[in-house]
């Protein structure tokens, strides 16, 4: 899910001002009519307080994670035409733009105020102002409204941003399932640097808060590219993702700093180990890894062969028991793998061999070895599940918190 952006030039229907923009309205002298501004808002109410002569709403339109303010003098806005404004209904305000005299906090006196939709009290979940994340994951329509929500779709949208759509080619609707690695290097084949980015779906009975059965994943290809590119190219995506959110999100991840608390690490020097496992790593080994034995962002390379799938490419050893891939996996702290990537085998002959050893038919991908058979390149790529980018990012710790309606096993009610 991700903010829309209009894309024409037609008179909006509901012209409005979003809060996040009247955040930064310069102070100036109240009692100055010439230089006071005017605003419309829309949004919804988050608290209202109701005094003798005086009301306070907050209301909070999504676009910040700080709500506005809105002051109603009963001399202008009589009480009774604010009977039916209550937590959860959806109002619009006009009047003048100020700060307020203590705080500084920007605010709008009411010239107006209007209903839009209400919301019973007594029925709205939501009124009160905690609720445990479990709670709310009952009532998945209405969590955006949360602060959390709120400000973990505002991260994930500049994360997403990042990232970019692949724009329509087919002209019709195309999907696909487990991943678009296969057909991807199909492209990178011919353009040299592609990716793609959409839902990936995995029937895995795996009930953990790492796992999705439909998730988002970025999967780029690169033709002319070896480890080294493969992991260079993963690392600038991550770190630009996270630079892009640290400058459009500064409130709502200051949000999540107070919530989580976490302790600071100091990473320790890159260091090489040529010990070769023959186990595959769980998920507390690569916490491990990133939490304790780094402290930090990790790259593990070269994988056992034998745990890896047949595309990846083969490194050239002597002794074959030993044999190993030109794999990597970026793991991170509080989430383990973040990308998983690898130099893909671009030998014909040796693909062809992997693929009979692990069971894979090579008559139902020859499309897939032609690639091979017409100029073969070294190439390689990588894929980053965007959901625990989110959770890297905003410090959630429950996968099915990081996405806006999570389906996993047993649960599809949305």
């Amino acid at each position: 899910m991700h903010a829309c952006r209009s894309l024409h030039g037609a008179a909006s229907t509901f012209p409005r001002t979003p809060i996040k923009d009247l955040m930064t309205v310069p102070r100036v002298d109240v009692a100055t009519p010439d230089t006071t501004t005017t605003a419309t808002v829309y949004g919804w109410v988050k608290t209202i307080r109701r005094q003798k002569n005086l009301s306070f709403i907050t209301i909070n339109d999504g676009s910040a994670f700080k709500s506005l303010q809105v002051v109603c003098d009963a001399s202008s806005i009589p009480a009774a035409s604010l009977a039916d404004v209550s937590v959860g209904s959806s109002v619009t305000v006009t009047g003048a733009v100020t700060h307020a005299p203590k705080s500084g906090q920007v605010e709008v006196h009411a010239q107006s105020v209007t209903v839009l939709g209400t919301s019973d009290p007594a029925a709205y979940p939501l009124s009160k102002k905690f609720h445990s994340l479990e709670f709310v994951r009952e009532h998945l329509h209405l969590r955006p409204r949360t602060n959390t929500f709120g400000a973990l779709t505002r991260v994930r949208n500049a994360l997403r941003f990042t990232l970019g759509t692949t724009p329509s080619f087919f002209g019709r609707p195309a999907y696909l399932t487990v991943s678009g690695q296969l057909h991807a290097e199909m492209y990178a084949s011919a353009l040299s640097k592609v990716y793609t980015f959409g839902p990936t779906f995995r029937a895995e009975n795996s009930n953990t808060s790492r796992h999705l059965s439909e998730f988002w994943m970025v999967e780029p290809e690169m033709a002319f590219a070896g480890l080294s590119e493969c992991m260079a190219s993963a690392q600038g995506a991550v770190q630009h993702s996270i630079q892009h959110a640290l400058a459009t999100c500064p409130d709502d991840l200051a949000f999540f700093q107070e919530q989580q608390q976490a302790k600071e690490s100091t990473p320790k020097k890159s260091a090489q180990s040529t010990n070769l496992l023959s186990i595959d790593l769980k998920t507390e080994h690569e916490r491990y890894l990133a939490e304790t034995y780094v402290g930090g962002p990790v790259f593990v390379t070269d994988y056992p062969a034998a745990l890896k799938a047949f595309y990846m490419r083969q490194n050239d050893v002597a002794d074959p028991d030993r044999a190993t891939v030109a794999g990597m996996d970026l793991l991170v702290p509080a989430v383990g793998e973040l990308v998983g990537g690898s130099v893909r085998e671009e030998r014909l002959e040796v693909l062809e061999a992997k693929m009979r050893a692990s069971g894979v038919d090579p008559n139902g991908l020859q499309w897939y070895l032609d690639l091979r058979r017409f100029g073969t390149v070294p190439h390689a790529g990588w894929g980053l599940g965007f959901e625990r980018l989110v959770l890297f990012v905003t410090g959630m710790e429950n996968i099915r918190d990081a996405i806006a309606v999570p389906r996993y096993p047993g649960a599809c009610r949305h």
